[in-house]
């Protein structure tokens, strides 16, 4: 098994439970920056929240992928998206060096490490140590340590 999958199925199960808070926040940023899986061209969403942000790569940018996120009558959403716009920067410079991804496995990856890595800042956890523990804990057959604050 190639590393980055054996890291996607290790700290993914995080990033899921992050994904379903989602409609449980307050409020919310919410943008998108195109991006390219092999030549075709998809979008790379971001959900920022005070306490996480959650990353996810589709091939749409039309108003269904944040429903399917969200809930329809999700009244949470910021009248601006500074915050969102400040988590996709560095992510944009890493497409534009890296040309996308080159398959589904691949966005899971960057959508999955996007979301560690943020959510970790936000957080102030140490993402090498959070993704290390994540990794030991799929090896022992223990659940992933959650990224939820508090849990």
């Amino acid at each position: 098994m190639k590393q980055q999958a054996l890291v996607v199925q290790a700290v993914r199960p995080a990033n899921e439970q992050l994904a379903a808070a989602l409609p449980e926040q307050s409020h919310m940023s919410a943008d998108e920056t195109p991006t390219k899986q092999a030549a075709v061209k998809s979008w790379l969403w971001t959900f920022v929240t005070d306490r996480f942000t959650v990353f996810a790569v589709r091939p749409s940018r039309r108003n269904e992928v944040a429903a399917n996120l969200l809930t329809e009558d999700f009244g949470g959403m910021e009248p601006t998206n500074n915050a969102s716009e400040c988590s996709l920067r560095h992510s944009v410079i890493c497409r534009k060096l890296s040309f996308g991804t080159q398959s589904a496995g691949g966005s899971r990856f960057v959508e999955t490490l996007l979301t560690v890595i943020e959510s970790c800042r936000q957080q102030g956890r140490d993402v090498f140590a959070w993704v290390t523990a994540a990794v030991q804990s799929r090896f022992a057959g223990q659940p992933c340590p959650s990224l939820l604050p508090g849990v």
